[in-house]
């Protein structure tokens, strides 16, 4: 039944909602060194990463297992 429905941010193009968040920052933590995971470079992502180191290293460890499945998915981009 709930996937049947809408999801956070369907319609809000880039943003695309918590999904798009997530993926986010998977991206952020492949692609940039360690001491800048939580820089805000307005040009290059939506979302700062907010949330504390322990989730963040489980971003990095998803977005490891995701870039093995779909690379394209975890150049940092807005709206994949």
């Amino acid at each position: 039944m709930i996937a049947l429905g809408s999801y956070s941010g369907e319609a809000d193009y880039p943003h695309y909602g918590d999904l798009e968040a997530h993926r986010n920052w998977m991206s952020i933590t492949l692609n940039r060194n360690i001491r800048n995971w939580y820089e805000e470079i307005e040009e290059e992502s939506w979302w700062r990463i907010d949330y504390p180191p322990i989730a963040t290293y489980l971003s990095y460890i998803f977005g490891k297992t995701c870039q093995s499945i779909e690379p394209d998915a975890m150049r940092i981009q807005r709206g994949y």
